[in-house]
């Protein structure tokens, strides 16, 4: 125990007494004043987002109460407003978990997906939570043309002036009946003088995650198109000009629009390298290998017959050594040459035959993001179980899918160039230059970026800039997003909006042990 003498007693309440002297006089430096939003060139003071999951702050599959206030439009506009009292109005969610549009189908509520490890050695796995039995999303009462964030998840660039084409759980919670009116229409009905338009994120997006089992050109109306069908690019270019048209119809009424990046860049493409050999189990192989070796009799003697035109011919299957790399996943190709009731000589008999279309999947192949989890399970992946078409997207599905989001980007571009009050942030080139590094062969990463000494790169797990959906930005992401678009409305007309701190966000929640 300490023990005080009265002598020093006295010595520390004469100090203390003359610091709270000191104390009272001591004048304390007084915030400095954050500098109004000006620029001589765009007037900041009704900006309008519009557009679908990115502004929105979709993320780990859903909208929800803690993601929504981290979407970007929330984020820029948080900026915009610092030094004013202007109020930032958006539909509220009231979902704790949210509507997880990857899983919910129209019998089930399945919520946000959460990542989490089974134990410290093992692979990411998702665990899935479902959203409060109450009831599913609470629809808004106030009127749509009194919001300023204008976005809703998984809306295509064509549906955003069309009315009546919302048949969206998200679109739902503005609370309004849109059969007359578009969202592109209450976007003009606030006057605004500023607009952060981002189309396009959608219109291909559902294709790509569907394993290009959709259609990228599908006929029929809009409304007749499923999530897995891309948008025809004729009908993209007209949906948008037509759009364009009207949000900048006034003159006094400035604005960005967003180029869309190269999502096959993303963790939910790119996670998964291709080796099967960490999801197999010794007992396993010998089935297998006994299937391997009939399949590949099959194939060999398909490829020698003299009507095989060498670019037809089968690849084998190959299942020896237990070598790392040599074992990749087995996929279903539709693509390939069809085998069936194909007549053969085998092992010096005719016989007639059908194998189905696999092979193994190379590096330039990508498997969808939640399948590894399943991977080795009832030889799932394995010559007996190969993986579903639908699971895959494959390099030629994938170059369809680089493709048309280069010509929608073009289309971006040029409509854009050919209206003056509206301006370009080349997402896609940001995205891209993020991505720089990556060797998928090589099993490289890209470095990232290095933000105030902290490194920022395109992972869900530390550090990472994608929620567990691995498609879609955490709120560290986004607030890295939000600092690109900032500094481009900066450059471009001449502002003086605030950065965001990208370190200040946080990035993803694990669990360990579920």
């Amino acid at each position: 125990m300490w023990i005080i003498s009265k002598t020093l007693q006295s010595t520390l309440l004469v100090t203390l007494a003359s610091l709270a002297i000191f104390a009272c006089s001591y004048q304390f430096p007084e915030n400095p004043a954050i500098e109004p939003v000006n620029s001589d060139q765009a007037d900041f003071s009704n900006t309008i987002f519009i557009g679908s999951s990115i502004l929105s702050g979709y993320m780990d599959g859903a909208l929800y109460n803690e993601s929504e206030p981290f979407g970007v439009s929330n984020l820029i506009a948080n900026q915009i407003n610092l030094s004013s009292d202007r109020e930032f109005n958006y539909p509220k969610i009231e979902s704790e978990f949210g509507l997880n549009t990857f899983l919910t189908t129209g019998t089930s509520n399945v919520g946000r997906f959460e990542l989490g490890y089974l134990d410290s050695q093992s692979q990411r796995v998702t665990k899935l939570l479902q959203y409060n039995q109450g009831g599913g999303l609470t629809q808004s009462s106030e009127p749509l043309s009194s919001f300023q964030a204008l976005n809703i998840p998984r809306f295509r660039a064509v549906h955003l002036n069309e009315p009546g084409i919302f048949n969206n759980q998200y679109a739902n919670r503005f609370g309004q009946s849109l059969t007359n009116s578009s969202l592109v229409d209450f976007a003009i009905s606030q006057n605004p003088s500023f607009i952060v338009f981002d189309p396009g994120y959608e219109d291909v997006l559902g294709y790509a995650m569907a394993g290009g089992e959709g259609s990228l050109n599908p006929s029929g109306d809009l409304a007749s198109y499923s999530k897995s069908d891309a948008t025809p690019t004729h009908i993209f270019e007209a949906k948008l000009q037509s759009s364009i048209q009207k949000l900048f119809s006034s003159a006094n009424t400035k604005g960005i629009i967003l180029t869309i990046p190269d999502f096959i860049d993303f963790p939910y493409f790119q996670y998964f390298r291709y080796d099967i050999t960490p999801f197999v189990s010794n007992s396993q192989l010998p089935r297998n290998r006994n299937y391997v070796a009939a399949f590949n009799e099959v194939i060999l003697a398909y490829n020698q017959l003299p009507s095989t035109p060498v670019n037809e011919r089968r690849p084998t299957l190959d299942f020896a050594e237990d070598r790392r790399g040599n074992w990749g996943v087995v996929i279903t190709d539709n693509n390939l040459p069809p085998i069936q009731n194909v007549a053969l000589v085998i092992n010096g008999k005719d016989t007639v035959v059908s194998v189905p279309s696999i092979r193994h999947m190379t590096f330039e192949d990508y498997l969808v993001w939640d399948i590894d989890i399943q991977l080795g399970q009832g030889d799932l992946g394995l010559p007996l179980n190969p993986i579903p078409d639908y699971k895959i997207l494959t390099k030629t599905e994938a170059l369809l899918v680089k493709e048309r989001i280069a010509a929608y980007n073009e289309i971006i571009n040029r409509l854009a160039n050919a209206n003056q009050n509206l301006r370009v942030v080349d997402f896609y080139q940001k995205s891209k230059d993020f991505h720089e590094g990556r060797n998928r062969f090589l099993e490289l990463a890209p470095p990232g970026e290095t933000i105030n000494g902290v490194l920022i790169n395109s992972t869900v797990v530390e550090n990472g800039a994608f929620s567990a959906d691995g498609i879609h930005f955490n709120p560290r992401g986004n607030a890295w997003i939000s600092n690109f678009i900032i500094s481009r409305i900066n450059s471009m007309y001449g502002s003086n909006i605030r950065s965001l701190d990208v370190n200040a966000y946080r990035s993803n929640y694990f669990t360990l042990g579920f």
